[in-house]
């Protein structure tokens, strides 16, 4: 029949979609940015989301073509994610990630490089035994072990324990 003037007759609409999903498509790096210097060992490593994705994977190489292995985590539910391992001081790392759902797993983005900040040397070993001691034969020879990294070292004596009354301070 006809509908009387001003009303209106609805029927359901029925759409069925054939297109399947598919793998998600590769994710985008944002931090660090690419070539970012001066990185903590364990940088915060930030990326774009991607429609449809259970997870994310990620790899860290000292190495553009990703043969040499830094790090690689998989199953990371967030758009973030910290290295587990403090990274090498002072050397450049390229990065990438990839997105993963029910059907598959995406290519990886493109890879973003970043280079880690110097560390500090560690404290030098002492080799003589005069420490604590309170009569010393002089002159007094100072010996140590080198430091990983040093490239001078600071030599200072003092009075006391505490080091507030400082009567040697030379590099």
């Amino acid at each position: 029949g006809h509908a009387a003037a001003g009303t209106l007759v609805l029927s359901p609409v029925w759409v069925l979609s054939d297109v399947a999903m598919g793998a998600p498509v590769a994710p985008r790096t944002l931090l660090p940015v690419n070539a970012a210097t001066n990185q903590f060992p364990q940088p915060r490593l930030r990326w774009t989301s991607v429609t449809g994705v259970e997870t994310y994977e990620v790899q860290i190489a000292t190495d553009a073509g990703f043969a040499t292995s830094a790090f690689q985590a998989d199953g990371i539910d967030r758009l973030e994610t910290w290295p587990s391992i403090e990274l090498a001081a002072n050397t450049r790392h390229y990065w990438r990630v990839r997105a993963v759902n029910s059907v598959g797993t995406g290519p990886w983005s493109t890879a973003a490089s970043f280079t880690t900040m110097r560390m500090p040397p560690s404290a030098p070993k002492l080799a003589s035994q005069i420490s604590g001691s309170t009569t010393v034969a002089l002159p007094v020879q100072l010996r140590w072990q080198s430091a990983n990294g040093a490239t001078a070292y600071r030599i200072q004596v003092s009075t006391d324990a505490e080091f507030m009354n400082v009567v040697i301070d030379t590099i």
